[in-house]
């Protein structure tokens, strides 16, 4: 038996039987520790394009059910500085390269799942998460802030900031849609302040109880009036929320060689720090927050005051 495999292939990758698809967002594998009832051993020649051919390989039970997931609410950091580390989009070819991380998710009562690949169709017993791999490509970046394309009788160019005209902007690298600030006294007016959690609250500081959440975020999702009546929330959708630490950032111009460190089509976004939906993980006390104007990021106490910027769309 001899196949041919991009580096990715060396993890056999299967879908939940009825799982959604997603192809923007669901560009991870999230890998299970499985029980495989099929005894299966035999050996295969692989070859990639980037590390050549191993010839030979034995194949044996399988260990992992992966699955297309979707990461959101990334809080990562570099343990060696201590600093953020802002999540970026890759794009590669079809099937891409991975690179697979330990995973470890809180108890989940998962059911056995019907699989079918190659050596045929069976239940994949006790479905545990261990990995999560992420998409990959030899080498370094290949980003831009726009992308143009000529022909002999025209140039059309797809900026990555666009102002749809309903006061919000689309980020066109990463799918997300944000408010645009004001100076008009309304809830996007740069100058309003909102606390994340509110003192004494019954979650404590772990709970998003705060102006930010209530005041901000219940304003532009307000869809039914009190008396029950339909209401048309912020351009219609009831889906903001704030941005993790890792979406925010990837607002900030690089490198920050003006101020506000922001594309101007974000309207007047003020020298002051903003707040995200990312706990510091050094404390539950305190979430991140970015400052706009020079790009710094800091924790800072929940029941502190901070802007607010909102975002709707699948998450990073």
């Amino acid at each position: 038996m001899n196949w041919t495999r991009t580096i990715a292939g060396l993890v056999l990758a299967f879908g939940f039987a009825g799982a959604p698809t997603q192809a923007q967002e669901a560009d991870h594998l999230q890998c299970y520790k499985i029980a495989d009832g099929l005894k299966l051993t035999g050996t295969l020649d692989l070859e990639s394009p980037q590390l050549g051919l191993a010839p030979g390989c034995r194949i044996s039970a399988a260990k992992l059910f992966c699955v297309s997931a979707t990461a959101r609410n990334v809080a990562a950091t570099d343990k060696a500085t201590g600093e953020p580390i802002t999540p970026a989009p890759v794009s590669g070819p079809d099937p891409g390269d991975r690179i697979c991380y330990k995973l470890k998710c809180p108890a989940a009562s998962i059911p056995d799942q019907q699989a079918t690949d190659p050596f045929g169709t069976r239940t994949v017993r006790k479905p545990r998460a261990a990995m999560l791999c992420t998409p990959a490509i030899a080498g370094g970046p290949t980003t831009t802030s726009s992308t143009t394309s000529t022909t002999s009788t025209t140039t059309t160019t797809t900026l990555r900031f666009v102002d749809n005209g309903d006061g919000t902007v689309m980020d066109n690298a990463t799918g997300l849609q944000w408010e645009q600030k004001t100076l008009d006294g309304s809830v996007h007016d740069l100058f309003n302040l909102y606390t994340w959690a509110a003192p004494g609250g019954r979650g404590g500081e772990r709970d998003p109880s705060g102006t930010a959440y209530t005041a901000f975020l219940g304003s532009l999702n307000l869809c039914v009036s009190v008396d029950g009546s339909a209401v048309e929330a912020f351009t219609g959708h009831c889906d903001w929320r704030l941005p993790t630490v890792a979406e925010l950032q990837t607002i900030l111009l690089s490198p920050c060689a003006t101020n506000p460190c922001v594309d101007p089509v974000f309207g007047p976004v003020s020298d002051r720090s903003y707040w995200t939906s990312t706990t510091f993980a050094g404390s539950f006390g305190s979430a991140w927050v970015v400052n706009l104007g020079d790009g710094r990021i800091d924790p800072s106490p929940k029941t502190s005051t901070a802007a607010a910027i909102a975002v709707r769309g699948g998450g990073l």
